[in-house]
């Protein structure tokens, strides 16, 4: 089997179209994943919620997706009010939807697990400086063979006796100091996962200007941190 996971656009949608195409490309895939934390942050967030709707792709709620969810009842984030002002019900009724773990079935018993922080916190943070603990108890709080998760905006793969996890990036808002999209492909073999870690080039230059223009109340300072893709302090 081949899979794809894609994970965490923000409101980016020149990031999440140039990762669309480039899959179209080099598809075709078993299954897409998408990871959460579509729409939240960039200058686009009901166009990234419809590209995911109108492609199908299975996928999870992210912190974020849950703060714009929590604005419909209690306000007090600026950009999650003015994210749910730019969504139709439709929109946010796909938010409301999604699940916290995807699984996907695949040969052999095994089972592949998606979510997008850890599988008991959709806020908490495991880095790739974790400890084996750390990655086992996600392991085997998600009971799957191998685990993918977005949350970091790094990338990152975790190989245990266990099992595998492996940390898919960001396609919309890297934190690794390099502006290229991420996203990640799996080859499923009959004992063994092959992950390939995948960057593209795409005009961040125009979501900069964007997001400035017209990205919200927090529209610099996403332009800025897509700028220098470093995780903010």
């Amino acid at each position: 089997m081949r899979i794809a996971i894609i994970s965490d656009s923000h409101g980016n949608l020149v990031a999440l179209d140039h990762v669309l195409e480039d899959l179209d490309r080099t598809g075709p895939y078993d299954a897409i994943l998408m990871g959460g934390d579509v729409a939240y942050g960039g200058p686009h967030p009901a166009e990234c919620i419809d590209r995911i709707m109108e492609r199908g792709y299975p996928t999870v709620r992210g912190n974020t997706d849950q703060m714009i969810v929590d604005a419909v009842s209690s306000s007090g984030d600026p950009q999650a009010d003015w994210v749910l002002n730019q969504l139709s019900e439709e929109h946010l009724n796909f938010l409301q939807s999604l699940p916290v773990q995807q699984n996907l079935e695949l040969s052999d018993n095994r089972t592949l697990g998606l979510v997008h922080a850890t599988p008991w916190s959709i806020y908490d943070s495991i880095l790739p400086s974790g400890t084996d603990v750390d990655f086992r108890r996600m392991l085997l709080e998600a009971n799957t063979n191998v685990l993918c998760y977005g949350h970091i905006h790094l990338q990152h793969q975790r190989s245990l006796d266990t099992g595998t996890v492996v940390a898919v990036g960001s396609l919309g808002l890297p934190f690794d100091g390099d502006r290229r999209s991420m996203y990640t492909v799996i080859d499923v073999g009959h004992s063994s996962y092959n992950v390939e870690f995948r960057r593209l080039e795409y005009n961040f230059e125009q979501v900069v200007h964007d997001a400035r223009m017209n990205g919200g109340p927090n529209g610099e300072v996403f332009a800025t941190n897509l700028a220098n893709a470093i995780r903010p302090s």
